[in-house]
């Protein structure tokens, strides 16, 4: 949207009591408060800064007219009590959240790295004072976490920016690689189905028909030839036959939900598999260096990626902060 705006308003005392503060806010203007009690409810602050605050939460549509009642955003969020859906007003009428939030899922940012996010955003000069009012929001919403001077996303700002479609963090791809015909990739004296596939003989898959997952991980096992992508070793079941696994840096399980996508998917040989899992392994999402905990002869090793499949850098972002944290 080019028509949002460039700023936000903080609101009176420590984030952490916002999503309460405009709870409250909201059943008074459900009450048909008038405009100067609802005022009064937003802090000690002076007039002019409570004025300030209830014109901003007019603007993304939490509160609505001159004697406001809830917005749209607003009836919901008091229906629902949904951080998420004071996220999506926020993103709906103010520039500048999704690059924070993008930024934030590579790597940990001070302020003043966020103002210069911003600065892109809102094609202008933002300082570090606009910067820790965005970031105050996000605390307030749960996504954020500021410690010692530094801004680093929550598990939950790590999901949020995973699953949202608006969400791409440099880096990864913005939609899911093109994966090479499994009968391209694979030898000529080798079946394209390899690795975990079902043994000679009847497949299941073709009684069944694969699954969508299981689809994706045949191609990309075949398009690697079964190559572990951080060792580069590949494994045998057989005289040709090779033998990987697919995992997923933010699991498809609960609670992680992570999708099931090839910018989601690594191959690996089965002990590297294990240590990803155990989070003993990570890679640097932009630079796709590895960090083993000991085994000395993969750390530094760069990440091997086929030139069609890009990693996403929230994905490798979400397993080290997360899983192996």
């Amino acid at each position: 949207m080019n028509d949002r705006r460039g700023t936000v308003e903080p609101l009176a005392g420590a984030p952490s009591t916002w999503p309460t503060t405009l709870r409250d806010l909201l059943r008074a203007a459900a009450d048909n408060s008038d405009r100067a009690s609802l005022a009064e409810r937003l802090g000690d602050a002076p007039s002019d800064a409570a004025e300030r605050r209830l014109e901003f939460l007019e603007s993304v549509d939490i509160l609505d007219g001159a004697d406001p009642t809830p917005g749209r955003y607003g009836r919901e969020y008091l229906d629902t009590h949904d951080e998420g859906v004071l996220y999506e007003a926020l993103a709906a009428g103010v520039a500048g959240f999704e690059e924070i939030l993008e930024g934030l899922a590579v790597r940990p940012l001070t302020d003043v790295e966020v103002a210069d996010l911003l600065s892109t955003a809102l094609n202008g000069d933002a300082d570090p004072a606009l910067a820790r009012d965005y970031r105050a929001w996000l605390e307030a919403l749960g996504y954020l976490e500021h410690d010692d001077g530094v801004n680093e996303l929550t598990r939950q700002g790590r999901r949020l920016v995973a699953t949202t479609d608006e969400l791409t963090p440099p880096g990864s791809a913005t939609e899911t690689p093109s994966i090479a015909d499994p009968a391209d990739a694979a030898p000529s004296n080798q079946s394209p189905a390899t690795g975990s596939d079902a043994a000679d003989g009847e497949n299941e898959d073709t009684l069944k028909g694969p699954t969508d997952q299981e689809a994706l991980e045949r191609e990309l096992r075949a398009q690697y030839d079964d190559t572990c992508m951080v060792c580069g070793d590949r494994r045998r079941r057989g005289p040709e036959a090779g033998h990987s696994a697919v995992h997923y840096p933010m699991p498809t399980a609960a609670p992680h939900d992570g999708p099931v996508a090839a910018e989601n998917a690594l191959v690996l040989c089965p002990n590297h598999r294990a240590d990803f899992e155990h989070g003993t392994v990570t890679v640097d999402p932009r630079t796709l260096t590895v960090d083993h905990a000991y085994e000395s002869a993969v750390s530094g090793r760069t990440l091997s990626t086929a030139d069609d499949h890009e990693v996403g850098a929230q994905y490798l972002a979400y397993h080290n902060n997360v899983v192996a944290d």
